[in-house]
């Protein structure tokens, strides 16, 4: 996992000019969620959740889901949990538009929504396959890249070290809610107007084909040409 994401940097900058600095680099592999990202106002916040996405290698390759049966066909080829994640971000600021949030509120909601799925899929006998708990491992996964972070720090421009404790515990405690009522974990219900609107955003974004073409689903319609 991080050696591949090491690699990909290194590549960048053996490919890449001297004087291109690193921040640059890293937004070469953050590039299909670039927009989104820099939506975060709060510094520390988006160096957070760019530090975390940069070692999620399997986010950026995985389909949305590992069955034909959910989301938009698009969704079910290499890239798919890429373009959920950019349909459920843009869910998420049309609803926070409805609210009145505080800034960090909304940078913590736009966060949980871009991390909510970076652990979606893991590697088993050398195949990507569904991880069913991910919601729940995100937790570790971002404890792992804090202590990448605090041995790397000089090689990495971003990093999760920047983010309080409260910030990074609420952006973690929507991700495990954002499944809400179908979480098989009862601590994992939605409680607030922020862990819902993240899951009404994921809920949304995963049924947008049915919610625009009902039951007649045109399949060609949600295949990106080419």
């Amino acid at each position: 996992m991080t050696k591949k994401s090491d690699k990909m940097l290194d590549d960048l900058l053996n490919e890449e000019p001297e004087f291109v600095p690193q921040h640059e680099k890293e937004n070469l592999i953050l590039e299909p969620l670039l927009e989104e990202i820099e939506q975060i106002r709060d510094e520390n916040i988006q160096s957070f959740v760019r530090s975390v996405l940069l070692k999620a290698d399997l986010f950026w390759e995985i389909p949305s889901v590992f069955s034909e049966d959910y989301n938009p066909p698009d969704e079910h080829d290499i890239g798919g949990n890429v373009l959920h994640t950019k349909r459920m971000f843009r869910v998420a600021q049309i609803m926070c538009e409805s609210y009145i949030f505080e800034e960090e509120e909304r940078d913590i909601i736009l966060s949980a929504v871009l991390l909510h799925a970076v652990t979606k899929g893991i590697m088993f006998d050398s195949t990507p396959t569904y991880n069913e708990f991910f919601p729940y491992t995100v937790d570790p996964f971002v404890r792992q890249v804090k202590r990448m972070d605090e041995l790397n720090t000089a090689e990495h421009e971003s990093s999760v070290l920047y983010a309080t404790d409260n910030q990074v515990q609420k952006i973690l405690r929507i991700v495990r809610c954002h499944r809400g009522p179908w979480s098989p974990i009862p601590e994992t219900i939605p409680l607030d107007d922020m862990e819902m609107v993240v899951h009404l955003a994921d809920h949304v974004a995963s049924k947008v084909h049915w919610i625009i073409d009902g039951d007649d689903i045109m399949t060609g319609r949600w295949r990106v040409p080419g």
